[in-house]
């Protein structure tokens, strides 16, 4: 096989120096390369994978070649190399739909080396064009062989599904805007596509629109059908978890002041605080063609900032208020108690730039007291410490507040009613729901439709909607409890 990678050099090398007659021996010799192997050899796919990595290397070799043409102000230059290699192409349309999809796998891009094709050590910037060029080629000789069929080959013709289609022929796939492209002055193109092909265009459009319809369709039937993966779920409650740890937020400060307790004990009136919402499915799919990372943290981090909004809207309530930080003077009796919480990050900013103020990003040995502590602001001999903490509606506010006469922030026990203790992780009541796995969800669902729902259409047109999606659930029971004696105030910025 590796013998197939030193003659793809030699084919690109005579190429560089238009020497035809070398390019062609080349050529000549590969086509011809193991051509003795019979149907003995063992293991018998052996001649397979020698005839696919052939076919593969001359798909590329024939899109590099167009492409270089297209770069090109003579045509003329290059098109004898272009069409001894296009020929090999131009045989059989399965053959070539079935090889292209394996020449467009990155994989294989990468047991050949096509990404470094057009790399040069000349400091300059170079975009290597590997999938582009593979995309125009394709649609080129699907012209060519339909403009090659006729109406009763046509009607029979039909691509084979796949994956990349759905994207590709998005409306702004790559497939897409190339095919639209062809429908005018084809321009550069008229050495590549004769009036045939262009004849082609519309039929093409719509295969092409047809077999992108047949791989969504299967796919959501598919997705429908298919059971979540407790693995992926499992992943997802870690991500909420150690993203709602690593996120700054009023947990942070609080815990760090030793103002936050737990208790086990059942308060069924309580409103739970949280986030529901439907989400696809395929996020906690095994197999699938999507990869959604760790996008756990996201609702993790979401949670911590709508923590955050809950307890400081609560103690926006008791505060008074101070017209700026110089008056904060007369009113901090004992400044080892007080703290500056805030939420403007524009005027953490300015607090900076304060002789008064010490910040940990101009001091290096600064000392944490959590991760949302941001540094001191130097009153009367003692150190006040500054708080930034984000939050979730960006309302921009500066609280000063007494930690000593705070109170306490409560996590109750999450649970409601017969609700399944298996359910609680860390406080907190995760539940993830296939619609397609719970009958009784799915019907309630569709019994009293919210608006999103109901404007998928149909009850069957809904229903179809909601097998494709999951109901997530992440949700506790808090309660900030201020002290009888709480001080604090806002400063007005």
């Amino acid at each position: 096989i590796y013998l197939f990678i030193v003659f793809q050099g030699l084919l690109k090398d005579s190429f560089e120096r238009k020497d035809l007659e070398s390019f062609n021996l080349y050529k000549k010799t590969v086509v011809e390369l193991f051509d003795h192997l019979g149907v003995g050899i063992k293991p018998e796919d052996v001649k397979k994978e020698i005839n696919e990595r052939r076919a593969q290397m001359f798909l590329h070799l024939a899109s590099w070649l167009m492409h270089q043409i297209e770069l090109s102000d003579d045509n003329n230059v290059y098109r004898a190399f272009y069409e001894t290699i296009d020929l090999e192409n131009s045989k059989n349309i399965k053959i070539f739909d079935e090889i292209f999809w394996q020449t467009y796998n990155s994989e294989t891009g990468g047991f050949w080396g096509w990404s470094s094709w057009g790399l040069e050590a000349d400091g300059k910037v170079h975009e290597i064009d590997l999938h582009g060029r593979l995309e125009r080629y394709y649609i080129v000789k699907l012209l060519f062989f339909l403009s090659k069929m006729t109406s009763q080959e046509i009607s029979n013709f039909k691509l084979q599904p796949h994956r990349h289609f759905k994207y590709l022929l998005d409306n702004d796939g790559a497939f897409t805007i190339f095919i639209n492209s062809l429908e005018g002055n084809l321009g550069k193109w008229n050495s590549f596509i004769d009036e045939g092909m262009k004849d082609r265009v519309d039929i093409l459009k719509e295969k092409l629109k047809l077999v992108r319809n047949e791989y969504v369709e299967k796919e959501l039937q598919n997705k429908r059908k298919a059971k979540i993966s407790s693995g992926k779920k499992d992943k997802f409650k870690r991500e909420v978890l150690l993203s709602l740890k690593e996120t700054p937020s009023i947990r942070g400060v609080l815990g760090y002041y030793d103002l936050i307790s737990h208790k086990a004990e059942f308060r069924i009136e309580e409103k739970r605080f949280g986030l529901n919402t439907a989400f696809d499915k395929e996020a906690f799919l095994d197999k699938t063609g999507v990869s959604y990372g760790t996008w756990g943290k996201g609702y993790g981090k979401t949670l911590a900032m709508g923590e955050t909004s809950f307890v400081l809207n609560k103690i926006e309530e008791k505060c008074g208020s101070v017209e700026n930080i110089d008056k904060m003077e007369s009113i901090i009796s004992n400044s080892d108690n007080w703290i500056i919480l805030s939420t403007d990050y524009d005027y953490l900013m300015r607090l900076n730039e304060m002789d008064n103020v010490s910040s940990k990003w101009h001091d290096r040995d600064f000392q944490e007291l959590s991760k949302e502590h941001e540094g001191y602001y130097h009153l009367n001999g003692k150190e006040i410490p500054i708080f930034y903490l984000p939050r979730k509606d960006n309302k921009k506010q500066v609280f000063v507040l007494n930690m000593k006469k705070f109170g306490e922030l409560c996590f109750y026990n999450p649970l409601n009613k017969n609700e399944d203790k298996e359910l609680v992780e860390d406080w907190l009541y995760i539940s993830i729901q296939a619609y397609s796995q719970d009958k009784d969800l799915l019907d309630s669902s569709l019994e009293k439709p919210t608006d999103w729902l109901s404007n998928k259409g149909s009850k069957d047109e809904q229903r179809n909607h909601l097998l494709e999606l999951v109901l997530i659930n992440i949700l506790e029971k808090i309660e900030y409890i201020p002290s009888s004696d709480f001080e604090g105030f806002l400063l007005n910025v």
